[in-house]
């Protein structure tokens, strides 16, 4: 039953024959066909919620149950089968990671994967894209005059405003696994171009936006080029800051940090500069295409 779907994002035999067992002993036809129409309406949020239900109610494994349930859905989504596998391969290592972090078979980002069940997100190369809406607080304004885009608090008088809360974005994301080869990086933003062709620029917030990765990736030139390129603004964060889950584990804190037996130069470097009173922060910024 859930053979291609699992074929095609690179899960396990012995992960499909658990869920096949899952479904076999829980047939909850109603989570189901809730799940069912979400993915059918591109709802992510709805999704997401059918999968938060599995999760409670059956435990790590019913989430891969119910995306391989509506994976017929999810395939009308994606009709180009190489962007398909690379975009849907992204369960398989949140599944992965799972395993790695509880010793079984499971999953539980699912509000991350609702995106690729409800075909919102797509891999381009080596990077990832979402269409969704701009989440920020601040806005991006375009200079027609001098073709100068500028951060600000409110539109500017004059200015043409091509981001603001609310309004349709194109945001970034960086999968884990690979280099971030300039190349690459400069490959993806190429197809990005073509495949939003109304898109003037994409926007991210993540940990490697940081300017104090200046600090600590000396020897990660790939990383420092790939920080550079984003035109940066502050963005409102809650709890910890996004490098101490990605650099340690997942949950961290800057307690953590602190007492962390390092493993890795990265780890002893940002353990350094937490020490010496460095603050880290997920950062905003933007990358315009360019065509």
């Amino acid at each position: 039953m859930f053979e291609t779907f699992c074929q095609e994002t690179g899960l396990r035999d012995d992960i499909r024959f658990a869920m096949e067992r899952m479904f076999s002993e829980h047939r909850d036809q109603r989570l189901v066909q809730e799940a069912e129409q979400a993915c059918a309406r591109r709802d992510q949020d709805a999704f997401s919620s059918s999968l938060s239900r599995a999760l409670d109610l059956y435990g790590p494994v019913y989430p891969l149950v119910l995306l391989g349930l509506c994976y017929d859905i999810t395939r009308r989504f994606y009709p180009d089968d190489a962007i398909r596998t690379a975009t849907l391969s992204d369960i398989a290592v949140w599944e992965d990671r799972y395993e790695c972090c509880h010793g079984i078979i499971g999953l539980d980002r699912v509000r991350w994967v609702a995106r690729h069940a409800c075909g919102r997100i797509w891999r381009l190369g080596r990077l990832q894209y979402e269409f969704s809406l701009y989440p920020f607080s601040n806005v991006i304004s375009l200079d027609e005059e001098h073709n100068v885009f500028h951060v600000t608090d409110m539109p500017v008088t004059g200015w043409k405003c091509i981001e603001k809360k609310g309004m349709d974005a194109v945001r970034l994301h960086i999968p884990e696994g690979g280099k971030l080869l300039p190349s690459l990086v400069d490959d993806s933003l190429m197809q990005a171009s073509a495949f939003f062709p109304w898109a003037l620029l994409v926007v991210c917030d993540s940990w490697l936006l940081d300017p104090n990765l200046e600090i600590v990736c000396q020897d990660s030139p790939n990383i420092l080029s790939f920080m550079r390129r984003f035109a940066k603004f502050p963005i409102k964060e809650e709890g910890e800051p996004q490098i101490f889950e990605r650099v340690f584990f997942f949950g961290a804190t800057k307690a953590d940090v602190l007492v962390y037996p390092c493993r890795t130069p990265l780890q002893r470097r940002v353990q350094d500069a937490v020490r010496r009173g460095v603050e880290f922060h997920t950062t905003g910024g933007f990358v315009k295409l360019i065509r």
